[in-house]
């Protein structure tokens, strides 16, 4: 392997925007073509490929995530456990231990 693609590039392909043959970066692009898609928001346009295809869990949008422990907070208000409430919302008791301090933190400093 060339110090040129060591690390978080791949070896050289066909880029899917340009066309031309480099490292390939992610996305089927390589590294120039991925940078201005990124700086121009224009990145999502471009199907991941490879295993970040395949994620079994893809990225959570921070609403979903606000929402999740709005409900939970919710249950727990209205006599749920919090073991029940985080299986009825659909986390972990980890995760509504996290959702409940971060609430927390919130109702303080507000």
């Amino acid at each position: 392997m060339s110090a040129a693609w060591a690390g978080r590039l791949a070896p050289p392909r066909r880029c899917a925007d340009c066309g031309q043959v480099r490292p390939h970066a992610g996305r089927g692009l390589c590294e120039p073509c991925r940078a201005r898609h990124h700086r121009a928001g224009t990145l999502s346009l471009w199907p991941l490929s490879g295993r970040a295809a395949h994620r079994r869990n893809p990225p959570r949008s921070a609403g979903a995530v606000a929402g999740r422990a709005e409900d939970l907070a919710w249950l727990v208000e209205t006599g749920e456990t919090v073991e029940m409430a985080a299986q009825r919302v659909g986390v972990s008791g980890r995760t509504a231990a996290r959702y409940q301090a971060r609430l927390r933190r919130q109702r303080e400093a507000a």
